[in-house]
């Protein structure tokens, strides 16, 4: 009878841990042409960061994973940053960005590169 009440709190307590764990809200990605820049923001919402936190980012190059960065701990109590060089992208590409919750869940988005608008140049008259 005992062993069948310590299963069963072990059961709940596990259960309200993983209730707890959520994955990220949203993953907002900017590509800079130029720099080969690409940014990365994961929307994810935590009390400890150390603890609950988003944990890898993936980066996809037209369905070919990249970089998968690992992190043990996120910069902030509402998202996880990441800034990536990604040389090989070019107009027409496409990179797709998982994020993982090191406990539960990803989130994903993806952005296909588009020349950088021209600015014309300021008439001065």
């Amino acid at each position: 009878m005992k062993t069948s009440f310590l299963w069963c709190m072990v059961i709940v307590l596990l259960l309200a841990g993983a209730a707890a764990a959520h994955p990220p809200k949203e993953v907002k990605i900017d590509f800079d042409p130029d720099s080969k820049m690409l940014m990365v923001t994961a929307i994810h919402d935590t009390k400890d960061v150390t603890k609950h936190y988003v944990g890898m980012v993936q980066v996809d190059l037209n369905g070919e994973k990249m970089i998968e960065q690992k992190f043990k701990s996120q910069v902030g109590p509402g998202e996880q940053m990441a800034h990536f060089w990604i040389n090989d992208a070019k107009v027409g590409d496409t990179l797709t960005v998982t994020a993982f919750c090191n406990i539960a869940g990803k989130k994903q988005a993806s952005l296909k590169i588009e020349k950088k608008a021209e600015t014309a140049p300021m008439k001065m008259d």
